[in-house]
C-alpha cells in the first residue's frame, strides 16, 4: 500500500483493533491477543484477491469477534476467495458457503458448510464425551462419502 493509503485507514484500523494507548507502544509489548486483532486488522485493511485467516475471529472478546466478523462480510462482498480455518464450526457457517474438513493431513468431507459443520459438531460430541467408536465409525463414513474432485489441466485436455 501506499503511505497515504496507509495515513487514510489509520483511525479505522485504530477503532477496529481497540487497544487504547497501548496502539503506540512496540509491538513486542502487545499479548499474543492484542497482536493477533493488529495482525487481522491490518490483513483485512487491503483487497486482497485471496485472503487467509487462522482462527483469527476467535480472538479477543466478544465485541472485537463482532466487529471482526462485520469487517469480515464487508471483505468478502468486495474481495475473491477466503481461506477460513477454523475448529469453530459455528464461525465457519457464519462466514463460508463451502467447507473442508480435513483431519490428519487429508480431506474428509467436503460440501456446503452446514453439512460439514453438522458432521464435524457430532463427530467432536462423541469425543468428547469418550464414545471413540462412534467417533470413528462418522469419521469412516465421512471419508467413504467423499468423492475426491477430478482436476484436468489444459494440457491433458484432447482439442
Amino acid at each position: 500500500m501506499e503511505q497515504s493509503e496507509i495515513d487514510e485507514i489509520y483511525p479505522e484500523l485504530v477503532e477496529l483493533v481497540d487497544l487504547g494507548e497501548a496502539i503506540d507502544r512496540p509491538l513486542n509489548t502487545y499479548s499474543s491477543g492484542m497482536s493477533a486483532r493488529l495482525n487481522f486488522a491490518i490483513g483485512t485493511a487491503a483487497s486482497p484477491e485471496i485472503l487467509i485467516v487462522d482462527e483469527a475471529l476467535s480472538t479477543g472478546d466478544a465485541n472485537f469477534a463482532s466487529r471482526a466478523g462485520d469487517r469480515m462480510k464487508k471483505l468478502l462482498e468486495r474481495a475473491g476467495t477466503l481461506f477460513f480455518v477454523s475448529h469453530a464450526a459455528k464461525s465457519v457457517e457464519q462466514t463460508c458457503e463451502r467447507a473442508i474438513w480435513m483431519h490428519n493431513g487429508a480431506i474428509v468431507a467436503d460440501n456446503d458448510s452446514e453439512t460439514v459443520c453438522e458432521s464435524y459438531r457430532t463427530w467432536v460430541q462423541h469425543r468428547t464425551v469418550g464414545d471413540m467408536e462412534k467417533a470413528e465409525k462418522l469419521l469412516e463414513q465421512a471419508r467413504r462419502d467423499y468423492i475426491p474432485p477430478q482436476i484436468v489441466f489444459d494440457s491433458e485436455v484432447i482439442r
